[in-house]
């Protein structure tokens, strides 16, 4: 999703049914009226039918809740101590990285601005505006950026990021319901997983850097 070009080889089992959802964070960066097209390609020796179907809400969030969850199953992961329950992560993946926010407070909001310090060249910002403040709501977590090669040869190794973070009490009764009534977009709020939740467990007694 992250990468210029992506391609992705997977064996299906047979008589099973199986959804794809393709994205792209550079895609939705396109001026209005341009279309990213893509191609599914299928080989098999019994008849296989490819059906297109109407993206539909709750599609979109089990998606996105399931990226999470690959996201936190990765074993290429750093993570910081951000605030009290507070944790930055930062995801390999080929040739991307993914920022991820945790928070597992029951009763604050984490507030963070992030920044990347993107080399002018080799390296772009595919998804989250640089610089930007992100508000967590209790016991959620969120995406909140990407970084990938632009397809060009980079010479880095590293990247560099700064954070300011702060923790709020809030007032609201239940404010884990405020996420089920959000926009689907790669970079919701969703409910803090249970993968999630014991990372933040884990960590919560480390110092604070």
């Amino acid at each position: 999703g992250a990468k210029r070009i992506s391609s992705c080889e997977i064996f299906l089992d047979p008589n099973n049914e199986y959804i794809c959802v393709p994205f792209s964070c550079i895609a939705r960066q396109k001026r209005h009226g341009e279309t990213s097209p893509f191609r599914i390609c299928s080989y098999s020796a019994a008849k296989v039918q490819i059906t297109a179907v109407a993206n539909h809400e709750k599609y979109s969030r089990h998606a996105v809740y399931r990226f999470h969850c690959e996201l936190l199953r990765s074993e290429q992961k750093l993570l910081y101590p951000i605030a009290p329950s507070g944790i930055l992560a930062c995801f390999q993946g080929q040739g991307c990285m993914y920022f991820v926010c945790m928070n597992g407070s029951s009763d604050r909001y984490l507030s963070l601005r992030f920044e990347l310090a993107v080399p002018p060249k080799g390296i772009i910002v595919a998804f989250g505006g640089n610089g930007d403040t992100h508000d967590i709501p209790p016991r959620s977590q969120r995406i909140i950026a990407a970084a990938s090669g632009d397809g060009k040869f980079s010479a880095a190794t590293s990247l560099r990021f700064s954070y300011v973070s702060d923790s709020v009490l809030t007032t609201a009764r239940n404010p884990v319901s405020t996420l089920r009534a959000s926009n689907t977009t790669l970079g919701m709020s969703i409910e803090l997983s249970l993968q999630a939740d014991l990372i933040v467990s884990s960590m919560d007694k480390a110092p604070v850097s």
